[in-house]
């Protein structure tokens, strides 16, 4: 299994989930909440993008079919229903923690190789996730 491609693939499983999220979240504090979830999906889609062109750059070939996605994917699909803010933030939280994990597991990889390139990105991606998980964790106290 190649975990570049696990990575790749669940990060684009991952931005249709907060789409998810994102179209169906309900309740008091609706408009942040929509905007927020945007926000996420926006970052996620950077991350996907930037991981599967760094596999480019190594000269191999990203996964890039909804089909391998769905065979490679860690990710689990959240149900197409209304959600609470609170559901909604908790679904997303979840999501950002196994991107973390995977992303820390590359990055370690990478440090035990030498490639650099490959440990920058997964460290500035680590920065961003890390932030938004602290952000998520303290909506949710």
């Amino acid at each position: 299994m190649n975990k570049k491609n696990v990575l790749i693939a669940d990060l684009l499983v991952g931005y249709v989930k907060l789409h998810n999220i994102h179209f169906n979240v309900v309740g008091n504090g609706f408009k942040e909440a929509h905007e927020y979830f945007e926000h996420l999906y926006d970052d996620v889609h950077d991350f996907y993008d930037e991981v599967a062109e760094r596999v480019r750059m190594d000269g191999d070939i990203p996964v890039a079919s909804v089909k391998k996605y769905l065979e490679l994917t860690t990710i689990k699909d959240a149900e197409d229903k209304e959600h609470s803010i609170e559901e909604a933030y908790k679904i997303a939280l979840d999501l950002y923690k196994s991107f973390k994990n995977s992303v820390h597991e590359l990055r370690k990889e990478a440090d035990e190789k030498g490639d650099y390139a490959w440990v920058g990105l997964m460290e500035d991606i680590a920065d961003n996730l890390d932030k938004e998980i602290w952000m998520m964790e303290s909506f949710l106290k």
